[in-house]
C-alpha cells in the first residue's frame, strides 16, 4: 500500500492460503485493484489527519466534507461538488472551477455555482488560454496562496469582460467588493504544478476577505487539488486494469485456437503491439 501522489510505502495487503498454487491471474488482478482502492482511501485519510493536526486554520467543516468525498464519482460530479461546497462554506456567492487540459495551454470550465442554470449551461465547457491568466498570477497580486486582482487594473478589466462572468449588480459598500474584483486560487498538484484555478466572486459580506478566510480558502483549494489529482490517478489505474483485462481475454481466446509454435508467437506479438499501443513488440 502506498501514497500514489508521494510514492510513499505505508503498508501491505496480502492474500494467504496453505494450498499450493491457490491463486490465479484473476485473483492477482482483484488484489491489485483492491490494494489501489485501499491505498487511495488510506492516503486521503492520512492527508486530512495531518491537516487536522495542524489546527487553527482548518475549519472542521472543510475537513469533514472533503473526507467524505467519493473518488468513484465522475469528474463532473466531483467538480460540481467542489464549487457547491465553495459557495456554501467560503462566504462567496459564485464559485467557478477551471481545470488545465493535458497540453497545459487552456483552462476549461468544468463547473460553476451561484448563477442561473442557463448561464451555467453557457459557461461550462468554455476555455481560456492559460497564458492570458499567467500575468495576473504574480507576487504583486498575491495574498497568501491566493491572487486578489483589483477592479482598478485596466488590463484585468479586458480579460474579465471576455472570459469571466460578471454579476449584474455592483457593490456599493464603501471600500467593498467591486464588479471587476477577482479572487483566484490555483490548484497545485503534489509536484508543484498548476492543474486548475478556483475563482470566487461576490462575497456575501460585500467586503474583501479577511486573513482568516484567505487561510480557509487556501486550505479548501489544497484539499480540492488533492481530490482532483487522486481522481486522475485512479482513472489512469482503472484504464490500465481494463487494458490488462482486455489483453488477457483477447490473447487467451486467440491462443486457444493456435495449433503450432510459430502461430502462438505471432499472435502474442500482434496482440501485444495492438493492445499496448506500441510500434514494436
Amino acid at each position: 500500500l502506498f501514497d500514489p501522489l508521494k510514492d510513499e510505502l505505508f503498508g501491505t495487503l496480502s492474500l494467504e492460503n496453505s494450498k499450493p498454487a491457490a491463486f490465479n491471474l484473476e485473483d492477482e488482478s482483484i488484489l491489485t485493484h483492491l490494494s489501489t482502492q485501499c491505498s487511495l482511501a488510506l492516503a486521503k485519510i492520512r492527508k486530512f489527519e495531518r491537516w487536522k493536526e495542524q489546527g487553527g486554520s482548518i475549519p472542521r467543516l472543510i475537513f469533514d466534507q472533503f473526507r467524505s468525498f467519493n473518488l468513484k464519482a465522475t469528474e463532473e460530479k466531483l467538480s460540481n461538488k467542489i464549487t457547491l461546497m465553495a459557495t456554501q462554506m467560503l462566504g462567496f456567492k459564485i464559485a467557478r472551477l477551471r481545470l488545465l487540459v493535458p497540453d497545459k495551454k487552456n483552462l476549461i470550465t468544468t463547473s460553476i455555482h451561484g448563477v442561473s442554470s442557463k448561464v451555467k449551461q453557457n459557461l461550462v465547457g468554455t476555455s481560456i488560454p492559460y497564458s492570458v491568466l499567467k500575468p495576473f498570477l504574480q507576487k504583486s497580486f498575491q495574498v497568501g496562496g491566493l491572487y486578489l486582482i483589483s477592479n482598478d487594473i485596466i488590463e484585468w478589466q479586458k480579460v474579465a469582460k471576455q472570459y469571466f462572468h460578471l454579476p449584474s449588480q455592483t457593490m456599493h459598500k464603501k471600500n467593498g467588493w467591486r464588479s471587476y474584483d477577482a479572487l483566484l486560487s490555483p490548484l497545485i498538484d503534489s509536484s508543484g504544478e498548476t492543474i486548475g484555478i478556483l475563482t470566487l466572486d461576490v462575497p456575501e459580506s460585500g467586503s474583501y476577505p479577511s486573513q482568516e478566510l484567505i487561510e480557509a480558502i487556501d486550505t479548501f483549494t489544497s484539499a480540492a487539488s488533492w481530490m482532483i489529482e487522486s481522481k486522475s490517478y485512479q482513472r489512469r489505474i482503472e484504464d490500465q486494469q481494463q487494458r490488462a483485462k482486455a489483453f488477457i481475454d483477447t490473447i487467451s481466446l486467440e491462443l486457444a485456437k493456435a495449433s503450432d509454435f510459430s502461430t502462438i508467437c505471432e499472435i502474442t506479438v500482434q496482440a501485444g503491439a495492438k493492445l499496448l499501443n506500441t510500434e514494436g513488440c
